[in-house]
């Protein structure tokens, strides 16, 4: 019996050993990992910031190619006609070609309505009501004129504008 005492004791003492150096296992483990954890937390911001920093440089080239751009177009605005746009956007020359060609067509119209309206001015020159309607009509003919010069502008405008955000795009792609 004396020997069952002395060997449960052992088994004890034996299992007690080997759950102290499961748990200096464990704790080790733990500082292994909560270091590796830190070491790869501190890369993972090192990273965080050299990315944050490209970011801002990028940013930086961009805000300024875009300023100079918009200055250079500013400058050329005038100098330059709407043809030479066209060369470089091929897309947008079908929708301007469009929208010019029917801007184009409703000036002949109204160029020939000015006609007629002259035409009529020097037949009924005479009648008085009659030269008031003409006179309205001139005034309708002159808005809708002003109408569709102001809607040539906007396209030529939206047009130049869409060159520019091409253009940037172009130019982010061989930055």
């Amino acid at each position: 019996m004396n020997k069952q005492i002395i060997l449960n004791q052992q088994i004890n003492k034996y299992k007690y050993i080997s759950w102290i150096r499961s748990l200096n296992n464990i704790n080790q483990t733990y500082k292994v990992s909560k270091s590796e954890m830190s070491y790869q937390s501190r890369q993972f911001y090192q990273q965080l910031q050299k990315q944050q920093q490209n970011d801002v440089a990028d940013m930086s080239k961009l805000a300024q190619n875009g300023s100079r751009l918009i200055t250079n177009q500013k400058n050329n605005l005038f100098k330059h006609d709407i043809n030479q746009y066209i060369n470089y956007y091929d897309r947008s020359d079908q929708y301007l070609n469009y929208q010019c060609s029917s801007t184009q067509r409703e000036l002949r119209k109204l160029i020939l309505e000015n006609k007629l309206l002259d035409q009529i001015h020097q037949q009924d020159h005479l009648n008085s009501g009659v030269k008031q309607i003409e006179l309205n009509q001139e005034v309708e003919q002159n808005d809708r004129f002003h109408a569709y010069n102001q809607n040539l502008k906007q396209i030529q405008s939206d047009y130049f504008s869409s060159s520019l955000v091409e253009f940037n795009k172009l130019m982010n792609k061989y930055i």
